[in-house]
């Protein structure tokens, strides 16, 4: 039982963390999937749709099959809007992700300063932290983020799978750091005593749940602005392809 309510904290811990991570994370709160493959540098966007593309570059100029295309006052203003709402959608998920690690540190550490043992879980958010720049480096390489199409039941599946992956390796380093710091605390206190071991993971168990639960208010605000900016971007694609009909095959959102 302590191991499955260990587990299930390390997930609510992983999802803090790794919900943020790309738009393929996103679709599963989200009510949206990617239609197209996105690419962001921070000299342009590109969005690839089979074997054509479109460029927005930051003086807001089209490009599509590498020609460019005259674009009008209004089409320029719709053009930028779009180019700018990805941008900052890119930049909220960002800082919305740090803030979540820097959470589940402190939560840790605040678990560790109750065993009078700081920096006892160094190594669980260690792992932590490793697990989100392997998920980052799949999408951020050479300078650009590159988000491939993603089909909503294929992502939903493969994140499970990662999940719970990565939950067991969490779950197992948690338990072990915090067994060997009660076990030696109580070896320095006369010897192990199986009863007060329990009660005292017991206890870890309780805190963490609690600390997460103080995050989730936060943790579903910030995930609900997030799908709310996806919504404004889907919006905003619409009033494009209005105004610009060649984009409508470079379309990036589709909802569910």
């Amino acid at each position: 039982m302590l191991t499955t309510k260990v587990g299930e904290n390390m997930k609510k811990l992983l999802l803090l963390c790794g919900l943020t991570v790309s738009p393929s994370l996103w679709a599963i709160t989200c009510p949206v999937e990617l239609h197209n493959e996105l690419r962001i540098t921070t000299q342009q966007i590109e969005i690839h749709h089979a074997d054509q593309h479109a460029v927005i570059n930051q003086q807001n100029e089209l490009f599509i099959l590498g020609q460019p295309i005259r674009l009008n006052n209004r089409q320029q203003t719709v053009l930028r809007d779009y180019r700018q709402q990805i941008d900052s959608l890119l930049d909220d998920a960002q800082q919305v992700t740090r803030k979540n690690l820097q959470r589940s540190d402190d939560i840790l550490q605040d678990v560790a300063a109750r065993l009078d043992a700081p920096r006892a879980f160094d190594s669980v958010q260690n792992k932590i932290e490793a697990l989100f720049k392997e998920m980052e480096a799949r999408y951020h390489h050479q300078e650009q983020w590159v988000f491939p199409a993603q089909n909503f039941l294929a992502t939903q599946k493969e994140w499970q799978q990662e999940l719970e992956r990565a939950q067991q390796i969490i779950s197992q380093q948690f338990l072990s750091d915090a067994f060997m710091v009660i076990a030696q605390k109580m070896q320095r206190q006369g010897g192990m005593n199986l009863a007060e071991l329990t009660r005292q993971m017991d206890d870890l168990k309780i805190h963490i749940t609690q600390r997460l639960n103080d995050y989730s208010q936060q943790l579903t605000s910030e995930v609900t602005a997030l799908c709310s900016s996806l919504t404004q971007l889907q919006q905003q694609e619409q009033v494009l392809h209005q105004s610009i009909p060649r984009l409508k095959n470079f379309s990036l959102l589709n909802e569910l």
